[in-house]
């Protein structure tokens, strides 16, 4: 069953409760940290329809880049995830070199345990073939 959390200008949150997976796509310019804090507290909400071992596509063809002032938030939200007992991500690339730059810092930062995309079925072949739910 999949479920939609939220869907706005900045991001789309949603669940699939079958495949036990958060699916996140990200936005455009996040210039303030109202977006930051927002997308925090929908990504919990999504958290608590979820098991342990849960996975992630984050979907971040179309991020452009956070503000550096905003980026230790953004390092909270995987964190967030990490805690909740994420198993695998799939990331799915940002276009902008500069958004991919930031993106992988911060996850390489995080130690979120995570593969690289730049195709949205790629990822999600990926993750049903490592799911261990």
């Amino acid at each position: 069953m999949k479920k939609v959390i939220t869907t706005n200008v900045n991001y789309d949150l949603g669940i699939d409760l079958e495949k036990n997976r958060l699916h996140i796509v990200c936005k455009g310019f996040w210039s303030k940290g109202e977006i930051v804090d927002q997308f925090i507290a929908h990504q919990k909400e999504a958290l608590s329809y979820l098991k342990s071992g849960f996975t992630v596509v984050a979907d971040m063809r179309e991020f452009k880049t956070l503000p550096l002032d905003l980026v230790d938030k953004q390092q909270q939200s995987h964190a967030d995830l990490v805690k909740a007992g994420m198993f695998k991500v799939a990331e799915i690339l940002p276009q902008s070199a500069i958004a991919k730059s930031q993106l992988n810092k911060v996850t390489d930062s995080s130690k979120m345990p995570n593969m690289k995309f730049s195709d949205y079925a790629e990822g999600e072949k990926w993750l049903d073939s490592v799911t261990k739910n």
